[in-house]
């Protein structure tokens, strides 16, 4: 249980570095500034794409939280049960 708290963290930490390390929430775009050959204006692209954001480090450590309080009391009650035996 607690190796699968440690996975999600991990897991969530290297999906939000891969994504590019947003602070902000998630996007589903990100801009490019082009500049036009005829006019010579500059203007802005958006191009589709998922970039994870600190939510994803946030769900990752709530996974994280939860596995190891789940672990710790699983254990509680096993030594429970052990001791009334």
């Amino acid at each position: 249980m607690r190796n699968l708290g440690v996975f999600a963290l991990w897991a969530s930490m290297l999906l939000w570095l891969y994504g590019g390390g947003q602070i902000g929430f998630y996007r589903e775009y990100y801009t490019i500034e082009k500049m036009d050959e005829i006019l010579g204006i500059a203007y802005e692209e958006r191009v589709p794409a998922f970039l994870p954001g600190i939510e994803t480090l946030a769900g990752g450590f709530m996974i994280f939280a939860l596995a190891i309080l789940a672990a710790a009391l699983w254990e509680r009650r096993i030594e429970r049960t052990l001791r009334n035996t």
